[in-house]
């Protein structure tokens, strides 16, 4: 009886410190091709924006068609690698905490390397850099 009270206990505080985390956007950016993908942790909603979605409008520019994911889920890890899971459990997502992320193009450092783990106009096993509010880029 005092083994299953403890387990319900330990349950517990680690439901409650999972849903006391803080909540977190993050903006991540890849290159060959344009990608950029934002994610916030408290609506769980992931945005991606590719270049090559992109229409072009009646002046010659083009505009972004950004692809909303509803659901996608937040994991850390004992290491503190970052999986972000869409609604059917596919990790579509992994972020390394390298402080040495890039972006391909520019001399910004990123403190996460990110991994896209699906395609649909993402690079397929592409890398990429991404900040937090928490752990911002170095510009």
């Amino acid at each position: 009886m005092v083994k299953s009270a403890l387990g319900l206990l330990t349950s517990t505080i680690a439901l409650l410190s999972a849903s006391n985390a803080p909540a977190e956007e993050f903006r991540c950016y890849f290159t060959e091709p344009f990608v950029s993908v934002k994610y916030n942790s408290a609506t769980k909603y992931l945005v991606t924006s590719a270049l090559a979605d992109a229409k072009e409008s009646g002046d010659g520019s083009f505009v972004p068609q950004p692809k909303f994911q509803m659901g996608v889920t937040m994991n850390t890890a004992a290491d503190g690698t970052i999986t972000w899971v869409n609604s059917k459990g596919v990790t579509i997502f992994t972020l390394a905490l390298s402080n040495n992320g890039s972006n391909g193009m520019s001399n910004v450092i990123y403190p996460y390397d990110i991994t896209a783990n699906s395609s649909l106009s993402l690079p397929k096993d592409g890398l990429g850099g991404c900040e937090s509010e928490s752990k911002p880029a170095i510009r």
